[in-house]
């Protein structure tokens, strides 16, 4: 099962913010700025525009990540600006020229209790990070689990300020997170003038029972990213996924079996299920790989002497299948990992019993793999 398109829209390729069509909140005021995450194009021309957060999967017990840009398309310099949310966050009623619109506060609200917090209860800030695509400093030491607090002092026209936030939800599946953060210009949300001086980007998303076929969860950058699919119980073919380095942003980690019963060309006969292991969306550092444990076991059990497993390349096409696309990697002395050979290999030794086959095995980046 591949993360949902809500996602990796940014977390892995977006930072080059020039690439990025930047949708511009135009508000009857000489302030043109577009605040929101990366790649998203709903924010409309007018006083009430909204920004658009997106999140990565979550499964329960895990964590959530939303990238957050804020550029300043105005023809002049902003100052004292301020990307805040939680404890911070601004009264989104404070300036009744440009009231948070909604789904933060319903039409015509007349006190701040009738809208959204910015951190509902049960969700706490797990980590905020300055991104290294910001075009001008940001300092987001301030921030705590319940307060997100980002200078970034002035904005020049065309300057860019981004931030990745690093969300803990509630662990209850099934529960539903709104939130919002806001961008409060000129010291802050005041109650006159015709300039609006705070901008609101909403986001929205639920947290997902772990399942055989997915379990995601995103990783602060001192932790090395690993999963197993097993978290929400027992899979007939149970996979773990891990990494052998830490992400200066954090990373993003989505491991589970699907349907896809992909073959590579030249193998008769392949088994179970085939497992999909995604970190941070295939950008790896140099030097790095990903190592894959998975047990068969079951109907999944194969029925003869395993020869090995066939890594599956992230665009890999069954109906084309283009040699560099799949890797083969066969249980033999020859593909044994080594000082010298240390990805498209396996771990000896391989576990098989009555009831179950285990191999441990390694490659340079994401995909899907199978048996043979």
């Amino acid at each position: 099962m591949k993360s949902r398109p809500r996602l990796a829209l940014a977390l892995a390729a977006a930072l080059a913010v020039s690439a990025i069509a930047l949708s511009p909140v135009l508000a009857a005021n000489s302030r043109t700025v577009f605040f929101g995450s990366p790649g998203t194009a709903s924010i409309m021309p007018s006083p009430d525009s909204l920004g658009v957060l997106t999140t990565t999967d979550v499964t329960a017990g895990g964590a959530t990540a939303t990238d957050v840009i804020l550029q300043n398309l105005s023809r002049s310099q902003l100052t004292h600006v301020v990307i805040q949310g939680g404890d911070a966050a601004p009264d989104p009623l404070a300036n009744p020229g440009y009231p948070a619109p909604s789904p933060i506060c319903p039409a015509g609200a007349t006190s701040s209790t009738q809208c959204l917090q910015s951190l509902p209860s049960g969700t706490s800030y797990l980590a905020v990070y300055a991104s290294p695509s910001s075009t001008v400093p940001v300092d987001c030491s301030a921030s705590t689990s319940t307060s997100l607090s980002c200078t970034v002092g002035n904005l020049a026209p065309n300057d860019v300020a981004e931030v990745r936030v690093i969300l803990q939800p509630p662990a209850a599946a099934g529960t539903n997170v709104q939130f919002w953060l806001a961008s409060s210009l000129d010291e802050g949300t005041s109650t006159t003038g015709s300039n609006q001086d705070t901008f609101f980007a909403y986001g929205s998303f639920n947290v997902l029972s772990p399942t055989c076929a997915e379990v995601a969860d995103f990783f602060p950058q001192n932790q090395q990213p690993s999963l197993s699919n097993t978290a929400g119980g027992p899979c007939a073919q149970a996979a773990s996924v891990g990494t052998n380095t830490t992400f200066p942003q954090g990373a993003f980690e989505l491991v589970g079996n699907t349907n896809l019963n992909y073959c590579a060309p030249g193998i008769t006969s392949c088994f179970g299920e085939t497992t999909q292991a995604n970190v941070n969306f295939g950008v790896q550092p140099g030097g790095s790989y990903v190592t894959w444990d998975i047990v068969w076991s079951g109907t999944d059990l194969p029925s003869a002497k395993p020869k090995g497993v066939t890594h599956f390349l992230d665009g890999y096409d069954p109906t084309n299948p283009k040699p560099g696309s799949y890797v083969n990697i066969y249980f033999t002395k020859k593909y044994e990992c080594s000082s010298s050979l240390v990805t498209n290999c396996w771990v000896p030794p391989t576990t098989s019993t009555k009831t179950s086959f285990e191999a441990i095995f390694r490659t340079p980046s994401n995909g899907w793999a199978n048996g043979f």
